[in-house]
């Protein structure tokens, strides 16, 4: 914990659908269908706001 920001490194965890879809993509061949990159358009947004939401969190406490 104390070898870097836990926030940053728990929004990797939302990344994997992300890394799934691609991988699949290009290993076995599978079709990136449009609600597939909707899904992840989602998932990039609720990092991003979540991201914005904590280091406007970290300004206001200074």
């Amino acid at each position: 914990m104390n070898l870097g920001n836990t926030a940053v490194i728990a929004n990797l965890a939302y990344l994997t659908p992300f890394v799934s879809l691609i991988l699949t993509h290009f290993v076995l061949g599978e079709k990136i269908t449009v609600f597939s990159v909707l899904g992840l358009l989602l998932i990039v947004t609720g990092i991003i706001i979540q991201m914005v939401v904590n280091k406007k969190m970290e300004v206001s406490e200074i």
